[in-house]
């Protein structure tokens, strides 16, 4: 995970972000704090992607947070203390799951010690496969949480982490060492859909028959779909068997 140390000129961006998110509804009860640490989480991420080099477009609006990368971003903060651990869960409530980003982030705050977590990311389709639901009034695990509303949620450790930007699809070679190295009996039956319009059957079928293409047709525009496509699927099923 990334640790951030949080400083008053952050503190003071999320406090003006609020005069544009005024009309958000939390499920929080310090309504203030909330969205403070809302803001401060979408903020270290704004600032760490923008350090390292990645294109930032500030771009709130109902579906997603941000623009990094040419990505969608939800991002997703709550009030923490102390350093986070893989056990802790991640959530997104149920009546956010309209939204369509790419992406969600998690994050926590410790503003008593004044340090930000970017706990990871997955895919939002990632998610949903991993994430388990949790109705209104129960206890989150062993802990004296309850759950105020329906939602979903996975642990700190499904999430994938990284160091630089987690957008940089794979070189091709990348591609075939991971697929070379994959146990395709575990995925016996798996389906996987590359858009709205178009699902893989036959995963297998499909990764040794574009590997082929590509090699084929090296540094050919005509096949750089086919590329495409497989780093698509290679990204997401790195993130779900690694």
């Amino acid at each position: 995970m990334i640790v951030v140390d949080i400083n008053e000129n952050q503190i003071e961006k999320a406090k003006t972000r609020l005069d544009i998110k005024r009309n958000e509804k939390t499920i929080s009860n310090d309504v203030e704090q909330a969205n403070i640490i809302g803001s401060l989480g979408e903020i270290i991420v704004i600032d760490f992607f923008s350090e390292i080099g990645s294109k930032v477009e500030d771009f709130s609006c109902k579906d997603y947070d941000l623009i990094i990368d040419s990505q969608k971003i939800e991002v997703k903060t709550k009030k923490s203390v102390g350093t986070p651990k893989l056990n802790w869960n991640c959530y997104v409530a149920e009546k956010s799951m309209h939204q369509n980003p790419d992406f969600y982030f998690w994050c926590t705050i410790d503003l008593q010690r004044k340090k930000g977590y970017i706990l990871g990311c997955l895919i939002k389709k990632v998610f949903l496969k991993v994430a388990k639901f949790n109705k209104k009034g129960e206890r989150d695990g062993n802990t004296n949480f309850f759950f105020k509303e329906n939602s979903y949620s996975c642990l700190v450790s499904d999430l994938k982490k990284f160091s630089q930007s987690p957008f940089n699809r794979n070189k091709f070679e990348d591609c075939k060492a991971f697929w070379n190295n994959f146990d395709f009996d575990k995925i016996s039956g798996y389906k996987y859909a590359l858009s709205r319009a178009e699902t893989i059957t036959d995963i297998k079928n499909f990764v040794k028959s574009h590997i082929i293409l590509i090699e084929s047709n090296h540094k050919k525009t005509l096949f750089m779909p086919y590329f495409s496509r497989l780093k698509m699927l290679t990204f997401d099923y790195q993130i779900l068997f690694r």
